[in-house]
């Protein structure tokens, strides 16, 4: 939102920041299946209808000095919006041409540009955007926002009891989008479209 009362976009105020941090001092990541199932149930309708999703008030703290800004509110929203991003960027891996061809009066789309541009800074792929606290830092850099590799962790099925909500979160929307992609999608051409739709 800007000082107007004009709305932005998600991805135009996550892209506007070379870091999102969320500090220590905010409580843990909280989300569990209610909140995730209601956003997937919104994104849905959004993408049936070619609507955009009102995501909510995000309110960030800027020092006009620095090129990062603190999240105040939204992280649960803001941190869940990253693990679907990172999804979806991994669902893309498995796509051999992940390329929606141009048309008339249109440019050709490299759909994992969108996922990229999201969860990096300048295409590095050792500079994630956003910072969690320190309850979920580890986790979320090392098996979340880190590309498909052998170098990713798996998230692990045991760990501290203020991580749970986390790893069950990151475990339900791998699943979720898995099974859609599979129920909606024939070809991966429409695995494609449908992860475009997404982002």
């Amino acid at each position: 939102m800007d000082a107007n009362g004009g709305t932005l976009s998600l991805g135009t105020i996550v892209t506007s920041y070379s870091k999102l941090i969320i500090e220590d001092y905010q409580r843990a990541y909280t989300w569990g299946k209610d909140e995730i199932e209601d956003l997937f149930a919104d994104l849905w309708e959004c993408m049936r209808e070619g609507s955009d999703h009102f995501f909510g008030t995000l309110i960030l703290q800027k020092d006009a000095e620095l090129p990062y800004v603190k999240v105040v509110d939204g992280q649960q929203r803001l941190t869940t919006t990253f693990i679907l991003v990172a999804t979806l960027r991994d669902e893309l891996a498995k796509i051999e041409n992940p390329v929606i061809s141009g048309g008339e009066n249109r440019v050709a789309v490299f759909v994992p540009q969108k996922a990229y541009e999201y969860l990096l800074v300048d295409g590095n792929f050792n500079k994630f955007r956003l910072h969690p606290n320190r309850t979920i830092h580890e986790l979320m850099v090392e098996c979340v926002l880190p590309a498909p590799s052998s170098e990713r962790k798996s998230i692990p099925g045991r760990d501290a009891a203020l991580t749970l909500p986390f790893r069950k979160a990151v475990n339900l929307i791998r699943a979720k989008v898995a099974k859609d992609l599979t129920e909606k999608c024939d070809t991966d051409a429409d695995r494609l479209s449908r992860i475009n739709d997404y982002l």
